[in-house]
């Protein structure tokens, strides 16, 4: 279970919480949000909607996804370079 409140109930094995959830169509809203960002390949936007959402979601750490990261560190070696790419002549 996700969730400091969590109680037993009358079977020893058996415990319940009384977590958060959202209501049907803000849980729908954030479903095509993260299937936006998911399809544009956007995890920062995808690591915002979940830290944003009541889903208790707390990273501990960056985002592991490791084509991702090679992405961003290319751009970045990019951004610093001093190479000039010229425009494409169209005839």
């Amino acid at each position: 279970m996700i969730g400091d409140n969590v109680k037993e109930t009358q079977h020893k094995r058996i415990m319940t919480a009384n977590e958060r959830f959202l209501s049907l169509p803000d849980f729908v809203q954030t479903m095509e949000q993260l299937d936006k960002a998911c399809h544009d390949f956007d995890h920062e936007k995808v690591r915002e909607i979940l830290i944003t959402a009541p889903t208790d979601f707390q990273p501990t750490d960056g985002i592991g996804d490791l084509v991702w990261n090679a992405k961003k560190a290319l751009d970045q070696q990019v951004e610093d370079s001093n190479v000039v790419h010229l425009k494409e002549h169209v005839s």
